[in-house]
């Protein structure tokens, strides 16, 4: 089964993410797959998702900042990672570091699951978004399962 396009395949070198800040971004994750069968690794369709809590901003560059249900009222605007995805990379997650306090994207909603994959609703990719991290380790790991 093959699940990368015949021209990504062709030009191997093609940029599809750039993310950009002032300490190395570290492993972005994108997609959790847990569950193995027959030889293939697939994605559990039931894995529960929340919501994440939006506030959004008006005018020219309009955008909404994403945070945790439960996390203060102030989100922290700390250590972001600017990240752009090429118009040849096809996918409906976002790639974040595990170590993510809020996000800033054009997106309706946006969700996650316990595996660390967001999934936003209606989003405009071509604006990229914006991730802040709770700290510059670029080797965090995705602090779930747990309850936020």
């Amino acid at each position: 089964m093959q699940t990368i396009s015949s021209d990504m395949l062709d030009d191997q070198k093609r940029i599809v993410i750039r993310a950009t800040s002032k300490i190395a971004p570290g492993y972005l994750r994108g997609q959790a797959y847990d569950k193995y069968q027959l030889g293939t690794w697939m994605v559990d369709k039931n894995s529960k998702t929340r919501s994440m809590r939006p506030k959004v901003h008006t005018g020219m560059l309009a955008f909404t900042t994403f945070s945790f249900p439960k996390a203060n009222n102030k989100a922290s605007f700390k250590n972001p990672v600017e990240i752009m995805i090429s118009s040849n990379l096809r996918t409906k997650v976002i790639f974040t570091p595990g170590n993510i306090q809020s996000i800033d994207i054009i997106a309706e909603e946006l969700k996650y699951n316990t595996d660390g994959v967001f999934t936003p609703k209606e989003w405009i990719d071509e604006g990229g978004y914006t991730v802040y991290r709770s700290n510059t380790n670029s080797e965090s790991a995705w602090q779930e399962p747990t309850d936020r």
